[in-house]
């Protein structure tokens, strides 16, 4: 068979070589480099087919008639992966099988007259290609930690600083917890955001892509939303179709009126509110809040495992406030909220849901509002104002976190002192109402790390985790008419 589809090498064909290829029904002369039109049109039809068993063999046709079209582009442009992702997508879906036929069929098409001609090379190619395709699998599954250009302490240096790596080192929540803290692998992380509006969507997106592309255990995320966010937000998760990762949303008009007697001239509004109420929203016993103004560059894990850290009396973990907010003289007679020292940025909270519940937090929090405003007419940072003034009076209740969970780019913010002498950033925190176009002197550092989250397409981080299945969580929410809007539902 051999022989006749390759008469020049039957000389230097020795026994059992042919075991090296599997057999296959085309013909290497039938596959030619198509036009630029019918390429178009065969990618086309890939990217817009339903991915089932029906449909299978469709993909892995069309994927064999552009594979000479497709080679050359490799040889000549050297493309990065987001590029090949965005040309052929469907190389990407069935768990990895795509890829591997893809250099399977490269194999037998193009490397067979290498094999018969120097036999050792052959061998050489085959354990090399075989290394390659298990590295692939494992790389997209997350057993093997590549590095990425999204590595904060090896890709972006803040200018004008020095590598501390080097000459010190702090004790980070990685190396601490990985020996301290046992728990199930496949224990679900809680995360909570609240969004309303356009803007907020779009942030909120970036946000969590961000925490998908470094997570190592499953999510459920907890999304208190408005009308607009909701329908963004359904399309949204259900054409990334992630496993391992559950969605629950709750109506935020239900709740506004639990917090909309407080004046508030925040940009974020009465929802900037709600997170107070969160531990009548949701009914799990702890849960990470997030602001959607965050880029994440680290595994949210390691700051779960921060509820490990807290005593009896600790019910909010809290980083300190990167400004001189609460301490300076604000103009026009305008008075802060009382806070603890400098104060404690809500951006990033670590709640114990239960034990607030459990000690009537709600009723804390009001009482204190209510006698603090009799004085101060109105919050000007929203929940973060009414959080502070709970620690001035009961300083006990919060755990200090490590400042880089939390690296706060407001106007006038002081947190290079933070990240100056850290050994890496965890999450950039872009608290001014200038987002982005914040003035900082390394703003061009930190904005290149969002960017990279913000061009990135979600259905890239659909990688399976090892020994973690779907059933073993709640099945991943979707469809409008299955939406959690029960305020009296748990979202456990």
């Amino acid at each position: 068979m051999l022989e006749r589809r390759y008469p020049n090498l039957k000389k230097h064909r020795k026994t059992k070589k042919g075991k090296l290829c599997p057999k296959s029904t085309e013909k290497y002369s039938d596959m030619e480099i198509l036009s630029e039109e019918n390429l178009n049109c065969k990618v086309y039809l890939m990217e817009y087919k339903m991915l089932n068993n029906v449909e299978k063999e469709n993909i892995i046709m069309l994927l064999k008639q552009t594979f000479k079209n497709r080679r050359e582009w490799f040889l000549k442009k050297s493309p990065a992966i987001t590029e090949i992702h965005d040309k052929y997508p469907r190389l990407f879906d069935y768990n990895g099988e795509m890829i591997s036929r893809n250099i399977k069929f490269c194999i037998r098409r193009d490397a067979w007259h290498v094999t018969m001609v120097r036999p050792w090379i052959g061998c050489l190619s085959v354990v090399l290609l075989t290394s390659a395709i298990v590295y692939l699998y494992l790389m997209i599954n997350g057993m093997i930690k590549v590095p990425t250009a999204i590595d904060s302490t090896k890709y972006f240096k803040i200018s004008g600083f020095k590598d501390k790596t080097k000459t010190k080192s702090l004790p980070t929540f990685e190396s601490s917890f990985n020996t301290t803290y046992v728990r199930e692998k496949c224990e679900p992380v809680h995360v909570a955001m609240v969004c309303a509006g356009f803007n907020s969507t779009f942030s909120l997106v970036t946000a969590v892509k961000s925490i998908l592309f470094y997570r190592t255990t499953p999510l459920h995320f907890h999304l208190v939303v408005d009308e607009i966010s909701m329908r963004s937000l359904v399309m949204l998760f259900q054409t990334w179709d992630l496993p391992n990762v559950n969605v629950s949303y709750y109506k935020a008009e239900d709740w506004i009126p639990r917090v909309s007697w407080i004046p508030n001239k925040h940009y974020s509004g009465v929802y900037g509110l709600l997170k107070l109420i969160l531990p009548d929203i949701c009914q799990v016993p702890k849960i990470l809040v997030i602001d959607t103004d965050v880029t994440f560059l680290n595994d949210v894990v390691l700051l779960w495992q921060s509820f490990n850290y807290f005593n009896e009396d600790q019910l909010l973990g809290l980083v300190e406030n990167q400004s001189q907010w609460y301490l300076k003289t604000l103009p026009y007679e305008q008075r802060s909220w009382p806070a603890l020292d400098k104060g404690f940025n809500t951006g990033i909270v670590v709640m114990n849901l239960k034990r607030l519940r459990e000690r009537n937090f709600a009723h804390l929090w009001v009482t204190i509002a209510k006698r603090v405003l009799e004085t101060i007419s109105e919050t000007s940072l929203a929940d973060q104002d009414i959080i502070n003034a709970v620690i001035k009076e009961y300083p006990y209740i919060v755990y200090r976190i490590e400042c880089t969970w939390n690296i706060q780019l407001s106007d006038h913010t002081l947190s290079e002192s933070c990240y100056s002498d850290a050994n890496r950033l965890n999450v950039i925190h872009w608290n001014s109402p200038r987002k982005q176009n914040v003035h900082n002197k390394h703003i061009d550092d930190f904005r290149r790390m969002h960017n990279i989250f913000l061009e990135l397409d979600g259905r890239l981080l659909r990688r399976s985790l090892f020994n973690c299945y779907k059933a073993e969580i709640s099945p991943v929410i979707h469809g409008p008419s299955r939406y959690i809007y029960d305020p009296s539902t748990s979202c456990a």
